[in-house]
């Protein structure tokens, strides 16, 4: 009896210890996934009336099966790493004993007897697997984390479905080895033995195989881009997501109940409903039962609404407003705490997103790539700079592609695609700004030439705002070359010689435009051109670079030769004015029916009608007459303002050298190669185009006085301050003084006569004129005999100007003169005038009545004409006024 006591005692021991191992296993193992998913998958308790399902079940309606077997293909990482034993296993014993079935003759030949040395070959196969999984690790912790990119890695090596495979068949064979002996063992596990063992050695092959090739092609970059797509992809449906879910849950609240916030009307914050965390789902229906609870406070209320900011994934902390009442009638504090107790319910928080966000996905990966960038700057290594620039432009590319699929549906760039572009671009700035502080030419036009390919890339693809933020990289790089005490200009060079090439490549697509709506996309990438050219030459006004700054005065000359339509707009107008005033082929073939007996004239209008079938259509040629005058108006604008933009830049170079920021020696070659050759009509030509047509980007080259607390006039704007002094300055220089007769001075000698220029943007010149001096001309550079007979110079400008002044007078006398009426004002005058006389025509018979009206016409002593009338006002002999 004590044995079997005994016996009894110890198994009831092991009972219970295996009973408290279970326990265990479900309290710290099963019980924190069944709390997580509990947590993160609230709705599944209440499916009928779950926002988060009704937001699912509402894409897949909108979008299809096929778009929710795409996303869960998406998340293969986790098939191929931790979750694939829930396949690998199944799918291996299934394969591994079909083949045994089949009774394959290689099968026949394996003896029962060797199960024991099959097991330790399993068992050392299986070895080598760990060995694998323990190198793969030590590689990854050689290399810092990527999020993603760990888990794309061991997808990509297969691993983890291998050692699955292989702890299961070791398993396998340990139970044989164990439980059977060799005589008794069933041949068909026997062949099942071998197969599991032949399926090991192969799929531990395979991974080494995969390991190999991953470390040596080092893939880990371009999984850092992928996983960055990846991050963009769960930024957009996220974003969809927050729009469906928000139009559910408008949908299913009362009408006094709408969705948002308003802190004017704060009833209770998140901390007050006891909700922290991230919004993982909403019980619609008892969401909708609380609030119609308590729809009586509004409803008598009458204008008021409930406002909740209850959106699906949205962060609720400390100090969030949730509840808010919208509306005079109720007051915050009449609101019942039971509103509140009932939304807690309604709402399921938890402490991680219900849904991956690629936030974090998008920027971890995107500074690990800006860290090996610049390592690869720091090493010196134009290659890897090259490749890493490359990684960036792919990404820039998909972010194209991506926002061409989704903008109609956003109706703007998303802004998950802006800013992955606005951080890409600051990258690029960044590099060029590191790749400036090593020095190393080498790296500098690495950068430059992939500035060159991207900005030729996105004008090819019609992507003006991205050739706009392309183009515009090579101010900063010419901004960065200039940091450095010494300048290698041959860097500089390049940079213009690059600037160069894309300029004649616009002009070229410019010529080679067919329709309007292309010359429009082509001339926004010049306008952004120009604007590039600008700020370099505004740039090197600052750095005193006189090199850069003639040599991108003269970048504008001469580059629409190929662009030159005037022919072929004066052959279309020519041939549209004929076929308007042809006869139409109706009249023709009367005409051919009425002159069927004269056989010559008959031939010649029978030729002349297949002439006018033949030629294009009439609608056709307008439409290319139209594309071509936009180009030749486009071209003409162009030509124009960059004139406007260099008399700036010139003017600005003589301002900085009159005030001492702009070394003698620099303006005088800036002046002696680019300004000198101004001709004064020229000079005044330009000058008088800015006034009157004054561009809003002309005030980038205004400094810090432009501040109007600092004295500056805000009727005369600081920065056409100085370009009338450089207008006067160099007007004095420029202008021939002989031959003009200040005594009788002829309109037709003045230059500045025949330009078209309103009274009103006509400065006065005249103090302007007086201030110019000797000692600032002569910082100019010219010789002494130049600015001797500056005062005579000055009495003759001033008459020119004083002249247009007169001028400008004449011709809005005459403008007034010979303008047109506006027919409705004169009307109303009219109207206005015939009133007021017949007011005043009553009140006069009014007073003649009364005898206190006095008539007598005008004498000589009195100057005027007609008649005086005046007024005697009681009593007699007191005279009011006269009219």
């Amino acid at each position: 009896m004590v044995d079997l006591g005994a016996v009894g005692l110890y198994s009831i021991l092991s009972g219970l210890i295996m009973v408290g191992f279970l326990i265990s296993i479900v309290y710290f193992f099963v019980r924190p996934v069944v709390d997580s998913l509990y947590r993160r998958h609230p709705g599944f308790l209440f499916p009928w009336n779950s926002l988060r399902l009704k937001t699912l079940w509402e894409e897949i309606r909108s979008r299809g099966y096929r778009w929710l077997l795409k996303n869960l293909v998406q998340s293969r990482k986790s098939i191929l790493t931790y979750w694939s034993f829930l396949w690998v296993i199944p799918l291996g014993f299934i394969v591994v004993f079909s083949l045994a079935y089949l009774g394959l003759p290689m099968a026949d030949l394996v003896q029962t007897g060797l199960i024991r040395p099959g097991w330790q070959a399993q068992l050392t196969v299986a070895s080598l697997s760990f060995i694998v999984l323990i190198f793969l690790l030590e590689q990854i912790s050689r290399t810092e984390y990527r999020e993603g990119v760990v888990q794309e890695f061991f997808a990509s090596s297969r691993i983890m479905p291998v050692i699955y495979f292989t702890l299961a068949s070791s398993g396998l064979i340990a139970y044989l080895y164990f439980y059977h002996t060799p005589e008794e063992v069933d041949p068909l596990f026997v062949d099942a033995t071998f197969f599991s063992f032949a399926g090991t050695v192969l799929g531990i092959g395979y991974v080494y195989y995969r390991v190999a090739r991953l470390i040596f092609f080092d893939p880990m970059d371009e999984m850092s881009v992928e996983q960055v797509q990846r991050g963009i992809d769960l930024q957009l449906k996220e974003e969809d997501r927050q729009s469906i879910s928000k139009n559910l849950l408008k949908g299913s609240l009362p009408d006094f109940v709408r969705t948002g916030t308003n802190r004017d009307g704060r009833v209770f914050m998140a901390q007050e409903l006891g909700l922290d965390g991230y919004i993982a789902d909403i019980d619609l229906k008892k969401l909708n039962e609380v609030c119609r609870e308590h729809g009586d406070l509004f409803d008598e209320a009458g204008g008021s609404a409930l406002v909740l900011n209850l959106d699906l994934g949205a962060e609720l902390q400390p100090g969030v407003d949730v509840v808010a009442v919208d509306g005079t009638n109720v007051n915050p504090v009449e609101v019942p705490r039971g509103l509140a107790e009932g939304l807690s319910e309604a709402v399921y928080c938890s402490d991680d997103r219900p849904w991956k966000s690629g936030n974090r996905l998008m920027e971890r990966n995107l500074d690990q790539i800006g860290a090996s960038t610049r390592n690869a700057i720091s090493n010196l290594n134009p290659s890897g700079l090259e490749k890493y620039l490359e990684l960036y432009v792919d990404l820039l590319q998909y972010g194209t592609t991506l926002n061409r699929e989704v903008i109609e549906d956003y109706g703007v760039t998303p802004p998950p695609i802006s800013d992955l572009v606005d951080h890409i671009y600051r990258e690029f700035y960044q590099i060029m700004e590191a790749a400036g502080e090593t020095g190393s030419s080498d790296l500098i036009n690495t950068v430059r030439a992939e500035i060159f390919r991207l900005s030729l890339a996105y004008h090819r693809q019609g992507e003006n705002y991205l050739f706009e933020k392309s183009i515009g990289l090579y101010a900063s790089y010419y901004r960065i070359l200039f940091s450095k005490p010494s300048v290698d200009y041959s860097l500089v060079s390049g940079l213009l010689s690059s600037m160069n090439n894309i300029l004649t490549m616009l002009t070229a697509a410019l010529g080679r435009t067919n329709t309007v709506e292309e010359v429009e996309g082509v001339s926004s990438d010049i306008e952004s051109f120009y604007e590039t050219l600008e700020d370099i030459l505004r740039l090197s006004v600052e750095e005193g670079d006189s090199q850069t700054f003639n040599n991108v005065w003269n970048m504008g000359d001469d580059d629409f030769v190929m662009v030159r339509p005037e022919s072929e707009i004066y052959e279309l107008r020519r041939r549209i004015d004929e076929l308007e005033r042809a006869e139409n082929w109706e009249n023709l073939e009367n005409r051919l029916e009425f002159l069927e007996r004269e056989q010559d004239l008959v031939k010649g209008f029978q030729s002349r009608y297949r002439e006018i079938q033949e030629q294009p259509e009439l609608d056709r040629l307008k439409s290319r007459l139209e594309m071509l005058e936009m180009q030749q108006e486009k071209v003409e604008g162009f030509q124009s303002e960059f004139e406007e933009t260099r008399f700036v830049a010139a003017a600005w170079a003589y301002r900085e050298v009159q005030t001492g920021n702009l070394p003698e020696s620099v303006f005088q070659v800036m002046f002696s190669e680019s300004i000198k050759r101004y001709s004064f009509n020229k000079l005044a030509e330009v000058y008088f185009q800015i006034l009157t047509d004054p561009r809003l980007d002309l005030f980038r080259w205004e400094s810090e006085d432009s501040d109007v607390f600092k004295g500056v006039q805000v009727s005369q704007p600081a920065v056409f301050t100085w370009l009338q002094e450089f207008f006067c300055a160099m007007g004095l220089l420029f202008l021939d003084a002989e031959g003009y007769e200040l005594e009788d001075l002829d309109e037709g000698d003045n230059p500045m006569a025949d330009i078209d220029i309103a009274k009103p943007s006509y400065p006065d010149l005249g103090e302007t004129i007086e201030s110019v001096s000797t000692e600032e001309l002569s910082k100019t550079g010219v010789a002494e005999s130049e600015i001797e007979e500056l005062e005579y110079k000055k009495e003759v400008f001033l008459a020119l100007h004083n002249q247009m002044q007169e001028i400008l007078e004449r011709r809005e006398e005459d403008y007034i003169i010979e303008s047109d009426l506006d027919p409705e004002k004169v009307s109303n005058f009219k109207e206005s005038y015939i009133s007021g006389f017949e007011d005043r025509f009553n009140l006069r018979e009014v007073l003649d009545d009364l005898g206190w009206l006095k008539v007598r016409e005008y004498d000589g002593e009195v100057e005027g004409f007609g008649t005086r009338i005046s007024v005697r006002v009681y009593p007699e002999d007191s005279t009011a006024g006269t009219a």
